[in-house]
């Protein structure tokens, strides 16, 4: 006849399951409360949606047309929002002047990278080009780290977002920039 195992009774085991469900809960809500964000959208008089994480601060006066500002607190990112209009962007000869006017700006400085550079015309698309580029700035004891994303409509609009982040919050915040960059709609006129 086999020889029974002796286990623990329940109740000495019991404290380890609630230490252990303790920490599974703990864990959940640091993530839910932490880790989440709340998003809120702002409709621009200049033609586009944006979400936005709740608690960031919009700054439509902020510089002058068309320049828009979005502050995370204590100017640990700052988003600015460019558009501008171009008739003959939506056209090939007119994206490639405006692409390549980028590309050579990018190219004569050595302090910032294109990331993303799509060098194709999409005619007929909702947006026909983008590009991506980084760089890094200094303003009194903060670097920033500064990433831009501009896209051209076939509207002739052309948007720019630059989102500058303090270099000591990336980690923080440089997924979240990335979803409002994701999050950005323009307005076809």
């Amino acid at each position: 006849m086999p020889v029974r195992k002796k286990t623990k009774p329940f109740l000495c085991r019991l404290p380890t399951l609630i230490i252990l469900g303790l920490i599974v809960i703990a864990t959940v809500i640091v993530k839910l409360t932490f880790f989440s964000v709340l998003w809120q959208t702002y409709n621009s008089p200049r033609g586009y949606t944006l979400q936005y994480p709740k608690g960031w601060q919009i700054d439509p006066t902020r510089g002058s047309d068309p320049y828009e500002r979005i502050t995370a607190k204590n100017d640990e990112v700052i988003l600015a929002i460019s558009v501008y209009e171009d008739k003959n962007a939506p056209t090939k000869e007119g994206f490639d002047k405006f692409l390549d006017e980028i590309r050579q700006s990018y190219q004569n400085n050595p302090d910032v990278s294109l990331l993303s550079f799509d060098p194709e015309f999409h005619p007929g698309e909702y947006i026909t080009g983008e590009y991506v580029a980084a760089s890094l700035w200094k303003k009194a004891t903060v670097t920033y780290e500064q990433t831009e994303l501009g896209i051209v409509t076939q509207g002739g609009h052309i948007y720019i977002l630059t989102a500058n982040v303090d270099r000591q919050k990336s980690k923080k915040y440089t997924k979240i920039v990335n979803e409002v960059f994701l999050r950005f709609k323009p307005i076809l006129k």
